[in-house]
């Protein structure tokens, strides 16, 4: 067992079971409900990607369907959600430069204990429970966002069953695999779906470029009837792979939102408090959470938001962000007419049906 020492001077090396990872149990799904991606780049359950170009399509939603107790065992982690996969529209025949993948980026700054790039990079270790009525050899690539360096590993699905993975990359010692101290992305980590022979390299050692799979990785959107499942992913430093630790969904919550933080309702709920800048134009403050970047705004559309002012409220014409960074944000909002400038409003969502008002700072 792996023993980790504090010194005088400070924890020197990454703590043993710390995932890189975040949400690897499924258990947030703020965008909610089932996310169809057809030859798109979607971030579906929260920080999971699916990026499919090879022109079919899925279905991404939660699941219920996890590891059972004789899976685990008596003392393994027991799961209550999985992402889930239902390929829709099946891609028989592969392109050359095709593929499809699910993937989550880490941050960089959150991997400078790993000394990539140097003689004495650390290894990772991913593990990961995963279902799939698709059986044969499958691949998983780790990603270097910043040198565009990969490492293929393979792993075989021999039944349509839940199975329980480990797979271990060593640290990349070469100049080029250094990960920058910054909030970009450093790392990824991409299950493949499906290659075209242009994405395609043999597994097994960091190379330049970016080779999601190899030639013997089987296609798993070939069939409509393929459905996939993951849960427990875990990437943490070293060789061994340790149980999956469970945070509090608040704090699972409070890190994605670091990311991404939705706001949806069906009725009438407040966002923020400001002032009317002109007779048809409102400033408001919005704080939040502390996120990665300047975050983007997507709303369900502006008329779905109303200004509240002097005992009445107008509908929004059109909704933005004047300013943004990682901590406040203010929202402007435009009406037709009827405010009277330098009074106090709010900006709300209106009654109705589901309102959404969404920031982004995603990698």
């Amino acid at each position: 067992m792996a023993v980790t020492t504090i010194p005088p001077s400070g924890l020197t090396d990454p703590i043993v079971g710390h995932n890189f990872l975040n949400n690897g149990d499924m258990s947030i799904h703020q965008r909610t409900g089932t996310i169809s991606v057809d030859n798109a780049n979607v971030i579906t359950l929260d920080r999971w990607r699916v990026r499919d170009s090879t022109g079919g399509s899925v279905d991404v939603s939660q699941s219920t369907d996890v590891p059972s107790t004789s899976d685990v065992g008596a003392t393994g982690s027991k799961f209550a959600t999985s992402l889930y996969i239902n390929c829709t529209g099946a891609t028989g025949t592969v392109g050359a430069n095709d593929f499809a993948y699910m993937s989550q980026a880490i941050e960089a700054q959150f991997l400078q204990n790993l000394g990539w790039g140097e003689s004495g990079a650390k290894s990772v270790t991913l593990s990961f429970w995963f279902k799939s009525n698709k059986t044969g050899q499958c691949s998983v690539q780790l990603y270097g966002e910043e040198e565009g360096r990969h490492y293929n590993a393979s792993y075989t699905v021999p039944d349509a069953n839940w199975n329980y993975y480990t797979v271990t990359f060593p640290g990349d010692t070469h100049s080029d695999g250094q990960i920058d101290n910054n909030n970009g992305g450093g790392l990824s980590v991409k299950f493949n779906l499906t290659t075209g022979s242009n994405y395609q390299a043999t597994a097994g050692s960091w190379t330049a470029g970016n080779k999601m799979g190899t030639s013997s990785d089987v296609n798993q959107l070939d069939d409509a009837a393929n459905d996939l499942r993951w849960t427990g992913i875990k990437l943490e430093v070293g060789s061994l792979a340790t149980p999956y630790q469970f945070r509090s969904f608040g704090q699972e919550l409070r890190d994605c939102q670091r990311y991404y933080r939705q706001w949806t309702s069906g009725s009438d709920v407040m966002l923020a408090m400001g002032r009317n800048n002109t007779t048809t134009n409102a400033l408001a403050t919005l704080h939040h959470l502390g996120m990665r970047a300047a975050p983007s705004l997507t709303v369900s559309a502006a008329a779905d938001f109303q200004v509240g002012h002097a005992g009445t409220s107008s509908a929004c014409t059109a909704i933005a962000l004047a300013r943004q960074d990682q901590e406040v944000s203010t929202i402007s909002a435009t009406v037709s007419s009827g405010l009277t400038a330098g009074e106090a409003c709010d900006v709300a969502m209106d009654g109705g049906g589901t309102r959404t008002f969404a920031l982004s700072a995603e990698i």
